[in-house]
């Protein structure tokens, strides 16, 4: 699923799914994917381009939802519940793979 927070374009299954959205489908250059390493992302901006993920939103292709839900669902393994709450853990890491998401996440020391 792609999302987007108002300013940030962002998928919650690969990087590849979001290049499909945002370069094939709405002709952004590939040269402007940000956080390449850890929170891929495309950065949208008035005008051409925000009236195409405006158009994919109410066409159902993107889903809007807060800078935070798009943290957790698309970077930190979230998901959302049955009444469409974001949750904070799970097994999914969005576009992270399982190790780096680890990295991410606070850790907790054991106990000595």
């Amino acid at each position: 699923m792609i999302l987007f927070d108002g300013t940030h374009l962002a998928s919650t299954v690969s990087v590849e799914d979001l290049d499909e959205m945002a370069v094939k489908r709405m002709g952004m250059d590939p040269m402007w994917l940000d956080g390449e390493e850890d929170h891929p992302h495309y950065d949208v901006f008035p005008g051409e381009m925000m009236r195409k993920v405006e158009a994919l939103i109410e066409d159902g292709e993107i889903e809007r939802c807060s800078s935070r839900d798009l943290v957790v669902r698309c970077f930190r393994g979230g998901g959302v519940d049955e009444w469409g709450s974001s949750r904070g853990s799970g097994t999914d890491c969005g576009v992270l793979s399982r190790a780096r998401c680890w990295k991410i996440l606070p850790t907790r020391s054991s106990p000595s």
